[in-house]
């Protein structure tokens, strides 16, 4: 789905997480019944941070990209 209303800013953030799912999350998914161990999800969550991916939904003055809710 191609969406074009969206601000340069939340459609560059989108890309980005895009990329960052693509690229870091997939390859540490758990195997089928198995859960995320404590250490691995520590560490998606700082790249997450890295990459400027992390918690996008959340006000930047807590730590997330502050995306207003209209473009969630």
């Amino acid at each position: 789905m191609t969406v074009t209303h969206l601000p340069a800013e939340v459609a560059e953030l989108r890309e980005r997480t895009r990329r960052f799912v693509r690229d870091v999350v997939v390859d540490a998914e758990p195997a089928p019944g198995e859960r995320l161990d404590q250490v691995t999800r520590d560490r998606l969550q700082a790249a997450a941070k890295e990459a400027g991916a992390f918690a996008p939904h959340v006000p930047k003055e807590y730590g997330g990209q502050g995306v207003p809710l209209e473009h969630w």
